[in-house]
């Protein structure tokens, strides 16, 4: 029987970090700072190339974020 490295059983049906999706480990990405060549840890595709196209910045993030809530507050007065 073959034996399995402990981290991927860990991992074969775990949570996506960011929208908690459970995916199977195979669909997981390892997520790591592209500025700080570190792991963070890991995700589902959609949010893994999502991070991608903001280029890892928390204030293209933020500002996403601002967008969106003002979007909602227009739509829910009118």
């Amino acid at each position: 029987m073959r034996k399995r490295h402990p981290e991927r059983a860990r991992i074969e049906s775990a949570c996506c970090a960011i929208c908690g999706r459970r995916v199977a480990g195979s669909e997981l990405h390892l997520d790591h700072s592209h500025a700080m060549h570190k792991l963070r840890g890991y995700l589902c595709r959609e949010c893994n190339v999502g991070l991608g196209m903001f280029k890892d910045s928390q204030k293209l993030l933020s500002n996403a974020i601002k967008y969106l809530d003002w979007y909602d507050m227009l739509h829910r007065e009118s």
